[in-house]
């Protein structure tokens, strides 16, 4: 089997609607639909076996597991980001 690493678009997804609790605000900022996000969300928590979010009035209530990945995704992001600014300064 090939490991096709972390799902990334779905971890930017869950970003989003961890810092911004909610699936709406998160597509907007990403160009994507609601239902998009809630699907990546989904996604998530069927791979990793645990509720990422939960519902609180029209919010949406990351658990600790969504923090930590959320937290992880901007780490990575940030990495990624300075690999790039290196290798165009390097051109």
């Amino acid at each position: 089997m090939v490991d096709r690493g972390p799902p990334f678009a779905a971890l930017r997804a869950l970003e989003a609607a961890s810092r911004l609790k909610s699936y709406s605000l998160a597509g907007d900022e990403l160009g994507v639909t609601h239902s998009a996000v809630s699907q990546a969300v989904r996604r998530l928590e069927r791979s990793y076996g645990r509720t990422l979010f939960r519902r609180e009035g029209l919010r949406m209530a990351p658990s600790p597991a969504a923090l930590a990945l959320a937290e992880a995704y901007r780490e990575a992001s940030r990495l990624v980001t300075r690999a790039a600014e290196e290798v165009e300064t390097r051109a």
